[in-house]
């Protein structure tokens, strides 16, 4: 006979230490031979006062057991419990599993027995709900042996709008050519499947991305609404001299030494502030050696360096320029001997989660050219340097200002080309419409609690789901949740016990890419959002990511260690057993020097290989083989990556853009 149920409470100032679970569990050896019995004789009712576990409690029987009494779709609770989804809490309360029986509690308020034989189900097998009961959907879990058909279901959706984007970037973006960069071949590959009516606007009819793009913006060409918004920013123009001295970073010396080349045969180079490098002359090769012909020069990689004098906070480039001349914007705050000038005596220590002094800065745009070519990309110009264009310097008043109660803002992102959704220090999370209006100070139409503290990132699932927004926080949570119903329309991800600030949607992947602890990078579908798969490995603390582009999926990752490592995540978003590549851009390396006139030195290493990284043989630290104690590598400040960038614009979707700590900017093609 079967041993009756064990009480989950300990009775008594009792310690039991025993070597064996089952029996820990309450199972003994001779239960291995029992059979299932009659469902008649094997109920068994409970009194009132019957000693039972707490109502959280619950043994669950061996998947034997449960085949032999139970139909083979039935045990569906079960299944959403291993998934990590919220099975029906009434279930566990009525129903009591322990070992062989399936019998339903009594005492209770309201009880009702469900029975496998008479709950109807519908044409796939799945069991109908009854009215008093509530049900959260259950996902399956994707790492199981599936046909891509349910994969691809259960990761994109059902809908042709989920379906036929997925497809139709499968077919451009897996290929082995595009595992850590796009490709040149694939980025001027023209649409060969018109059928695919919704692949290439991300899911979005193409009547409604033309309708956005045109009327949209109604508001903003309007004569008196336009106009009116227009006129809020002011700008004043001044010389070009108090520009330079007090809104510009002055460093005490001009002159920055630079290591390139190939490692064996480095090159020295020193460029002064806002001066700009040609860095592919320390890449030249005689012809003979590539082509056989003896003559003139080759180089084998092309790109601009940048002095700009101080590390960088962000970087962008100019959207909406499809014609040779691009635009760079890069915000570089002035030094600390310039803050010293404006700071008060009476002053509080910088915070936070508080406003801080005002200072002086400016909004450098610098110019970059490109070359002219028949083909739908553009490579860097390099006969034609780069050079400061434009500096907005003193601003009177913006076209849009406001500010949350009691608070300061953190982050920012566009949920239409009307609206503006920004993070606060306090976890709310704000939205407004920056179209004029009659009240003096614009108020959000929308101002909730999103996170128990600080808001370190934010950005919209546009443009196929854009009521949809994903936060992170200081505390290491990261959720999804709709403007429409934040409160029951939310989903949250496994929580980070070190925060990440670097968060970007990925409408080509249909999904989040973020950085993660333990210096990995991670890619989320917004379907799976419960999930997290690893995409890359740093060898240090993720310190820039660059936001994800609408022409390819490859992403960009920097490091406290001054390296930038490249990978195509959508490899592993169609499969999810597929090889992890990633590629390291170039590594950097700042050392301060003696020399009086210089910055210091930074030192390039470029030329690195494609590797299939190991995600799991990782260890968080290195063993001291002294002591035995885990170590970490601390890097000098001015050695690590402030900001990435990729070029928005189609015909240079594969310019990239990284800022370092020195103050150096570095601006390649990366196309294969």
């Amino acid at each position: 006979m079967p041993s009756g149920r064990r009480s989950g409470r300990l009775k008594g100032p009792r310690a039991v230490y025993v070597d064996d679970p089952f029996k820990a569990a309450g199972i003994s050896d001779d239960e291995d031979s029992i059979r299932m019995e009659s469902s008649d004789k094997g109920k068994k009712k409970r009194t009132p006062t019957e000693d039972s576990a707490s109502d959280n409690e619950f043994v669950a029987g061996s998947g034997e057991e449960a085949d032999e009494g139970i139909e083979e779709e039935e045990p569906e609770d079960e299944l959403e419990e291993d998934i990590g989804s919220e099975a029906n809490a009434s279930d566990f309360d009525e129903m009591e599993i322990d070992g062989i029986e399936n019998t339903p509690r009594q005492g209770r308020s309201t009880s009702y027995q469900h029975d496998a034989s008479s709950r109807k189900r519908r044409a796939d097998g799945t069991v109908v709900p009854s009215a008093e009961e509530t049900h959260i959907r259950g996902i399956i879990e994707p790492r199981d042996h599936l046909s891509k058909i349910t994969y691809y279901t259960l990761t994109f959706g059902s809908d042709d709008r989920d379906l036929m984007p997925a497809v139709h970037f499968r077919m451009r973006w897996n290929k082995g050519i595009d595992a850590v960069f796009p490709s040149r071949f694939t980025l001027e590959e023209r649409e060969k499947k018109p059928e695919y009516l919704y692949g290439p606007t991300f899911g979005v009819h193409p009547d409604d991305v033309m309708k956005e793009s045109t009327r949209g913006w109604d508001w903003y060409y309007d004569r008196d609404i336009g106009e009116r918004f227009r006129k809020r920013q002011r700008i004043e123009t001044i010389e070009e001299s108090i520009a330079f001295q007090k809104y510009l970073p002055q460093p005490n010396t001009r002159k920055h030494g630079i290591l390139l080349g190939r490692h064996d045969n480095q090159q020295l180079f020193e460029l002064g502030y806002h001066e700009s490098l040609d860095f592919g002359k320390a890449w030249e090769e005689p012809a003979s050696k590539t082509d056989g012909s003896g003559t003139g020069t080759k180089r084998i990689r092309e790109g601009w360096m940048l002095n700009i004098g101080h590390k960088a906070h962000c970087m962008a480039w100019a959207p909406n320029q499809n014609g040779l001349t691009q635009y760079l914007a890069i915000a570089a705050p002035i030094t600390e001997d310039q803050k010293n000038q404006y700071k008060s005596e009476d002053s509080e220590p910088i915070s936070s989660f508080q406003p801080s002094e005002p200072f002086p800065s400016a909004l450098q745009i610098w110019e970059f050219k490109g070359k002219p070519s028949e083909t739908p990309t553009m490579t860097l110009d390099m006969d034609s340097k780069p050079r400061l264009r434009q500096v907005l310097l003193k601003i009177e008043s913006p076209a849009f200002e406001a500010r949350p109660p009691s608070t300061v803002c953190t982050c920012v992102t566009w949920l239409s080309p009307s609206d503006l959704a920004v993070g606060c220090g306090n976890g709310f999370v704000a939205i407004w419409n920056i179209e004029p209006s009659a009240s003096s100070e614009p108020l959000p139409y929308f101002y909730r609690p999103l996170h128990a503290t600080y808001v370190l990132d934010i950005t919209s699932a546009y443009p196929v789901h854009p009521q949809l927004v994903i936060t992170i926080s200081m505390d290491g949570e990261t959720r999804m949740w709709s403007v429409l119903d934040p409160t029951s329309e939310m989903a949250s991800t496994g929580r980070m016990r070190g925060a990440s600030p670097f968060i970007s949607y990925s409408p080509i992947c249909q999904s989040v890419v973020a950085g993660d602890e333990n210096e990995f990078a991670r890619v989320i579908p917004i379907r799976r959002f419960f999930t997290t798969t690893t995409i890359a490995r740093l060898s240090s603390t993720i310190s820039a990511m660059a936001q994800c582009s609408n022409h390819h999926p490859c992403a960009l990752f920097g490091s406290a260690a001054g390296e930038v490592v490249g990978t195509n995540p959508f490899r592993r978003v169609v499969y999810n057993k597929e090889q992890i590549w990633q590629q390291i851009w170039f590594t950097h390396e700042w050392i301060p020097t003696s020399k009086t006139d210089t910055m210091g030195t930074s030192r390039f290493h470029d030329g690195y290989r494609a590797e299939n990284q190991k995600l799991a043989k990782y260890k968080l630290f290195e063993t001291n083989p002294v002591n035995g104690m885990g170590t970490s590598t601390i890097f000098e400040e001015n050695t690590h990556v402030t900001a990435l960038g990729w070029n928005p614009n189609r015909p240079c979707a594969a310019w990239a853009s990284a800022a370092l700590g020195c103050g150096l900017v570095r601006v390649e093609d990366l196309a294969i």
